[in-house]
Parts: structure tokens; C-alpha cells; sequence
């Protein structure tokens, strides 16, 4: 009689997803929200102008 062997491995999968987003990103209207005008006329200023408060960049990252 032949013995059979196996193993069992165990395999570990890790994500990690990161995105950083502004508050240009929070407030551009559809359409023209996404225009290059749009981010040096209004994204831009009010990206300096909430650099340091409470709406300032954030980053979530999910793991």
C-alpha cells in the first residue's frame, strides 16, 4: 500500500490603496470642473488658500 502525502500552504494576499485628495478635487462642477481653467482659476487658489486648515490635502489609505 502506497501512502499518499500533500501539504497545505497558506497564501496571504495584501492590498493597500492610498489617495490623496484637495479641495479643488471636493468642489470642481461637472464638466467644467475638469478643465485645465478651471484648476489654474479656481482649483489652484483655493488649493493655497486651504493649505494649512481644516480642509487642507488628506490622504486615505485603506489596508
Amino acid at each position: 500500500m502506497k501512502k499518499s502525502k500533500f501539504t497545505v500552504a497558506q497564501i496571504v494576499f495584501a492590498i493597500k490603496v492610498s489617495n490623496t485628495s484637495t479641495i479643488e478635487s471636493a468642489t470642481h462642477l461637472p464638466v467644467i470642473g475638469y478643465t485645465q481653467w478651471w484648476s489654474n482659476n479656481i482649483g489652484k487658489p483655493l488649493n493655497n488658500y486651504f493649505s494649512s486648515v481644516a480642509m487642507s490635502p488628506t490622504t486615505q489609505t485603506v489596508e
